[in-house]
């Protein structure tokens, strides 16, 4: 097994800003940049290519929270019943990370699931297998007078991110309860997590929208910051929502998924398995992470593990579909770009 880092990519702020969908690249504002059309490759060439059983399956994840719940499988490694084994390769960019999967140098990957649905729709002949994460957004503040989400009116909110996933889940959250940003409270989206969770810490700022571990991290380094606002609960107050959102997906190239299935599987059991080991073991698996540099201190993973959303959930499953599409549902009236234009169908979804 391999384990490859981009080390270009090293920075704190780059990895949070990519793995928790800071970027208008993330959830597709007017801004985003076109989804790159898979490039034309022979057909002979392909299938040679995956069905040699035993060359490695390449596995393509963004460093930070998203690596956390590849650990075990990364630490341990995989031998797949065709005789080949896994290689890993963490970036910090959706630029790499998509480049890696338009010339199909990697074979799964995981991403934010709303850039699953933007690359599929823009093109990309990808499966989704299943959602590996699900919603760890709250609000956090020094106000302790904020009970509810109508408690935030006249205030500034800092987000990361705008035309982000939770841009547009907070977005959806304020609309369900009348109200309205730029009239009735003011979001400010200046600075990046590590900025917004050091800034909340020294007491800078009083009230921010923050993803684990960022949230986790805040409140260590300062007691008076306080989880405010459950945003998971927000939204699932929302009349025809689903019970959560998905935060982060994984997906595997089609011709991969049609012609290694036993490898694949393999591959997936191992991961559904790491990602309930990490949740039942977090402070074994927070000091895993800090052994492995992923990027985030093995102290704080231990801590945000429990809060982190962290799932194995199959697209197979109807269950999954509906979660995933409840997101889609409501990124797609806000903007429809966001997942490109339109709503994955059916053919996205894992069976």
């Amino acid at each position: 097994m391999k384990y490859l880092t981009s080390s270009r990519f090293f920075s704190l702020g780059l990895w949070a800003l990519v793995v928790l969908l800071s970027a208008p690249l993330f959830a597709g504002g007017a801004t985003a940049a076109p989804v790159a059309t898979e490039p034309a490759v022979a057909d002979s060439v392909v299938t040679e290519q995956v069905l040699s059983d035993s060359s490695p399956l390449a596995i393509g994840a963004f460093r930070g929270p998203t690596a956390v719940g590849l650990v075990q499988v990364i630490s341990e490694g995989l031998t797949l019943p065709g005789g080949g084994t896994v290689e890993f390769e963490l970036v910090g960019a959706p630029d790499v990370m998509i480049a890696r999967l338009v010339n199909q140098e990697v074979d799964l990957a995981v991403l934010p699931a709303n850039l699953a649905a933007r690359l599929y729709n823009g093109g990309q002949s990808l499966v989704l297998a299943a959602i590996t994460g699900t919603g760890m957004l709250s609000v956090l503040s020094t106000d302790s007078s904020i009970a509810t989400t109508t408690d935030l009116r006249g205030r500034q909110v800092h987000v990361t991110g705008q035309g982000s996933t939770p841009d547009y889940v907070l977005k959806a959250i304020l609309q369900s309860e009348g109200l309205v940003p730029g009239a009735d409270l003011t979001l400010d989206f200046s600075m990046s997590y590590p900025e917004i969770t050091a800034s909340l810490a020294a007491g800078r700022i009083e009230t921010a929208v923050l993803p684990e571990p960022f949230s986790t991290m805040a409140r260590m380094q300062n007691p008076q910051v306080m989880k405010v606002l459950d945003l998971q609960e927000a939204w699932a107050e929302i009349p025809g929502n689903a019970r959560d959102y998905p935060m982060t997906a994984l997906v595997v190239r089609r011709q991969v998924w049609e012609y290694r299935p036993e490898d694949v599987d393999a591959f997936l059991t191992a991961y559904a398995r790491s990602l309930q080991w990490v949740q039942d073991n977090p402070d074994d698996a927070g000091a895993l992470v800090g052994s492995l540099d992923i990027g985030i201190p093995g102290p704080v993973a231990a801590r945000a593990i429990p809060t982190s959303g962290y799932s194995y959930l199959s697209a197979a499953l109807p269950s999954t579909r509906e979660l995933a599409e409840g997101l889609f549902e409501v990124l797609f009236e806000l903007e429809p770009a966001s997942i490109g234009g339109k709503l994955p169908d059916s053919g996205f979804y894992g069976k």
